[in-house]
């Protein structure tokens, strides 16, 4: 109506009681009917709140005249359930059987073997459920006993279920809005996974995986150090130092080459015989960086290694951290889940000193 055709226009620039700006003809007529509505209507929140009910109404009532399924949302078809119902089945079966691990083909064979040239028309739905069938039969099955390739292996039921929820759902984490479930789910885990470590008083974030959850533990141990950075950049700041084993992961090199460090600041200690670092080696690293007039800021202890799976000597490494004012972080993107174990979480005494912690539930986990 008359209403919201000049609230639409004027709402949003100024209140009932700000001169109208505009050609002479639409200012008298806007003006009019915006007297008019004010004239009903005290404030500008009222106003907003009839315009929304008007405008909802009027889309209902749309929605109902024009197409019945605009109220009803998306239906699937039937060709669209087959392909569900397909994809579990096929699913199903991949994980019932533990070998082959893998079919071993080089991959111009293998892209043969998959048909990846991408049609040019649309397919029907028998093409796209041979297309799964070819991609398990090529795929790594993890899920084996026998796989002991990576870092991970092993299938957890309640995590696959979740991943087929996660795509059905399909909801980004960004907002609330459009992820309640999901984001309170995520607020939990995060509390759980602190109190597990005995942290108090902290915070989370899920990344893609362990690399990135480094260097986001770097770039803050910057910004502790150097806030000013955000602004200015690195330039005429002093060179900093971050220490790290020699056995550590080499995503470490990456954080410090993206953050603009360096890679010859990232400092690897050497390690003892069971690939646990050497804190008598830090101690002259860092003395050797104050030499060079740089400031070391950055200490990151690992919590199983890669090849070794050691676990450095988280307490003496946390209390020279606190004397020596540099932050303090425990890469336990391996061995973080040995906090859940009864028996072992005592391997990880001293992650609690720790400013950050990288763990990975994807490993050790099986998830």
């Amino acid at each position: 109506n008359t209403d919201i055709q000049a609230g639409l226009r004027l709402l949003g620039s100024g209140t009932c009681d700000q001169e109208l700006q505009g050609p002479s003809d639409a200012k008298d007529r806007d003006g009019k009917a915006l007297r008019h509505t004010c004239a009903r209507y005290n404030s500008r929140a009222r106003f907003r709140a009839e315009i929304h009910c008007a405008l909802s109404h009027c889309w209902r009532r749309s929605a109902h005249h024009n197409s019945g399924s605009l109220a009803g949302g998306h239906h699937l078809k039937s060709d669209d359930l087959t392909l569900l119902d397909e994809a579990v089945r096929q699913a199903r079966e991949f994980l019932s059987t533990d070998t082959p691990v893998c079919r071993r083909l080089e991959p111009a064979a293998l892209r043969d073997a998959l048909q990846l040239e991408l049609p040019a028309q649309p397919q029907p739905t028998s093409a796209v459920i041979d297309a799964m069938a070819r991609y398990l039969q090529h795929s790594v099955r993890t899920h084996s006993p026998l796989f002991i390739n990576q870092l991970f292996g092993g299938s957890d039921p309640a995590g696959i279920a979740g991943e087929i929820l996660a795509a059905a759902t399909n909801a980004s984490m960004y907002t609330y809005e459009v992820a309640p479930a999901g984001t309170l789910i995520e607020q939990v885990l995060i509390e759980r996974m602190l109190a597990s470590a005995g942290l108090t008083g902290g915070g989370g974030q899920f990344v893609t995986g362990g690399s990135n959850a480094n260097m986001l533990a770097m770039l803050c141990a910057r910004q502790r150090v150097q806030p000013e950075v955000t602004v200015l950049g690195l330039s005429g700041a002093p060179p900093l130092r971050a220490f790290i084993s020699a056995e550590a992961h080499y995503s470490f090199a990456k954080a410090a080459a993206v953050l603009g460090l360096g890679t010859q600041n990232l400092i690897r200690v050497p390690t003892d015989a069971d690939g646990r670092m050497s804190l008598c080696d830090l101690r002259k690293a860092v003395a050797v960086a104050r030499a060079d007039n740089a400031l070391p800021f950055f200490l990151a202890a690992t919590a199983g290694t890669t090849v070794k799976g050691a676990i450095d000597p988280l307490p003496e490494l946390a209390e020279f951290a606190t004397q020596n004012n540099l932050w303090f972080h425990v890469d336990g993107a391996f061995g973080g889940s040995l906090l859940l174990s009864p028996t072992q979480h005592p391997l990880l005494q001293g992650i609690e000193h720790a400013d950050s912690v990288t763990w990975d539930p994807h490993k050790l986990l099986s998830m």
